[in-house]
């Protein structure tokens, strides 16, 4: 039996690997773990370790916007690109980047996934848009992910996950919806008229002077009427805010 542990830095866990070799490779570690003055698993995980950076991921996966001098060795991708310690993000960061090595299961899962809004924040059209990186809600994903397993395992077709599935209130549903086509609203009309975002912004920051004004204005008054308690409170005093 063969114990992995995380690295440093990770939530401290180590993961039990069952596995058989034979007696000859097996005397070989108990003698490296007595030369490196290692523990068996420390030989295990460093022979691993040195093994995963001579796998080269074959160029035939990579996804088109990948660098042509990135680093193609499996040791990388594993620590800069895939690995994370929830198993739903995981599935998202190499499903998002190489889909060809995805099992069936990880596929119906990754499918299910592409199709439920409470996932995105913007249900992907097409496979560029099912980026990790800027639209996909990875902590929505991460705690949701015993919910998503249990979803696909009771359907036999892929089919969305909704907000009701994950717990999520109609309300804010409602709400994100609405702020969703306000930001596409906006967004239109800065591509019509790109000096409106200028002018968007000189009216905040005059609804921010008002307000900042009025603020001081009633902790001037607050501070008048307490030096002053017999004295009657201005009209409309209680709606300054």
């Amino acid at each position: 039996m063969v114990k992995s542990t995380k690295k440093k830095g990770e939530a401290s866990a180590t993961v039990s690997v069952g596995i058989r070799i034979d007696p000859r490779i097996k005397y070989g570690i108990d003698l490296a773990a007595r030369i490196q003055k290692r523990t068996v698993t420390g030989v295990v995980e460093w022979a691993i370790e040195r093994a995963l950076a001579e796998v080269n991921m074959p160029h035939s996966i990579f996804i088109e916007d990948e660098a042509p001098d990135a680093p193609t060795d499996l040791a990388y991708h594993l620590n800069d690109v895939l690995w994370s310690s929830n198993e739903g993000v995981r599935l998202v960061l190499l499903a998002s980047r190489y889909p060809s090595l995805l099992s069936y299961e990880e596929t119906r899962v990754w499918e299910t996934i592409k199709l439920s809004p409470p996932f995105w924040h913007r249900l992907p059209r097409s496979a560029d848009e099912c980026t990790p990186w800027d639209n996909a809600k990875l902590d929505v994903i991460a705690d949701s992910w015993r919910v998503i397993v249990e979803v696909v395992e009771s359907r036999k077709e892929v089919s969305a996950i909704t907000y009701a599935d994950v717990g999520v209130p109609i309300e804010l549903v409602e709400l994100h919806t609405k702020a969703m086509l306000l930001q596409e609203r906006l967004e239109q009309l800065l591509i019509k008229d790109p000096e409106l975002f200028a002018r968007v912004k000189e009216i905040e920051r005059a609804r921010d002077s008002v307000i900042l004004a009025i603020q001081e204005q009633k902790a001037r008054l607050e501070a008048a009427m307490q030096r002053h308690p017999d004295k009657e409170k201005p009209k409309d005093f209680g709606k300054l805010s």
